[in-house]
């Protein structure tokens, strides 16, 4: 069991000016934050400064445990498809989990979606480990009748997180899409702690 502060959230959001931000060889990263127990940091800039950046604050954390939203099928592989062109070494291994069914189908390229393993410099033999927490709560959605997404579940669940306009996030101030990005992090390491029973 991890204790509240191994667990970790990762979120990325991707470009979706010309409608291509849920192809990874079209659109780049934008933003991607990880949300902490003391802290959430957010990366943005050159695709390539951003996840160099990312990398190296992840492998500085203690190894613990990174839950996404969905990131078996999107986040993760996403940003190995995207540290692969802008040639960008991560320290995120992934392995393929067929038992995984996506809500919108797998990403250009991939035919699965993964569990992922990141490397801790703290811990060079122990790396952190991914939880996609979205599976787990396919079943509260539906018995709450919600949608299976990331907002609806926080807002049933008590928490507030920042709205925008998906579609359009490239229209907003970087400042506004920061805050964006931080609040979907936060709200899924919050789930995530919920999850795994962990105060």
């Amino acid at each position: 069991m991890y204790s509240s502060a191994r667990v970790y959230a990762l979120d990325i959001e991707t470009d979706n000016s010309e409608g291509e931000g849920l192809n990874p060889s079209r659109a780049r990263i934008t933003q991607a934050s990880v949300a902490t127990e003391d802290t959430t940091e957010v990366f943005d800039g050159a695709e390539a400064d951003l996840l160099a950046h990312l990398d190296r604050f992840l492998r500085r954390l203690p190894n613990g445990l990174i839950a996404t939203w969905n990131g078996a099928a999107f986040d993760l592989p996403y940003l190995t498809t995207r540290a692969g062109r802008a040639r960008v070494s991560l320290g995120l291994s992934l392995v393929a989990d067929r038992r995984l069914t996506p809500k919108y189908g797998f990403l250009e390229g991939h035919h699965t979606a993964y569990h992922g393993i990141w490397e801790s410099a703290v811990s060079s033999s122990v790396p952190h480990v991914h939880l996609d927490i979205a599976y787990a709560y396919r079943r509260h959605a539906r018995e709450h009748e919600i949608p299976w997404s990331l907002k609806p579940v926080a807002r049933s669940r008590g928490l507030d997180p920042v709205e925008l306009d998906r579609e359009r996030l490239h229209q907003y101030t970087p400042s506004q899409r920061a805050e964006y990005c931080a609040s979907d992090a936060v709200i899924t390491r919050q789930l995530a702690l919920d999850l795994l029973g962990v105060r």
